[in-house]
């Protein structure tokens, strides 16, 4: 009995030390966790004009649809099926500059990468979400 207490105990404590490792993955640096393909998920824009309740419109990825981000500065990418198209990037902390929008990164893992941006058009607030997967 205490030799199968002591397995179990050593088989927990395996697991628990491999969850720990693949933690550590994600201090690595955005510049580092962003690079690859990842598969557009959504694109959602919100459109806040007062006293209006906002309007939302989501548009859904289609199969084969990716953004590629590459460690030279430059995107590649297909959205609604489209031909491969490319735009170059910036980086600046956890906000992203790609041909002329800022994005702040709002969720970054090794899995999900969630990313918004915010215009200000006179009165009217556009609040774009774009939902990536790995």
């Amino acid at each position: 009995m205490k030799k199968t207490i002591f397995n179990l105990f050593v088989l927990i404590l395996t697991f628990s030390m491999a969850g720990c490792k693949k933690d550590q993955i994600s201090d690595k640096p955005i510049s580092e966790r962003i690079l690859g393909k990842w598969t557009f998920v959504s694109q959602a824009t919100e459109t806040l004009e007062p006293p209006n309740p906002p309007k939302v419109k989501t548009k859904p990825g289609e199969t084969g649809d990716y953004i590629d981000f590459r460690q030279d500065g430059i995107i590649y990418y297909v959205i609604n099926s489209s031909d491969e198209r490319q735009d170059d990037y910036k980086l600046n902390g956890a906000e992203i500059d790609i041909d002329g929008g800022t994005y702040t990164i709002i969720e970054l893992t090794e899995t999900s990468f969630i990313m918004r941006s915010i215009e200000q058009e006179d009165d009217i607030t556009y609040t774009t979400t774009i939902t990536l997967r790995k």
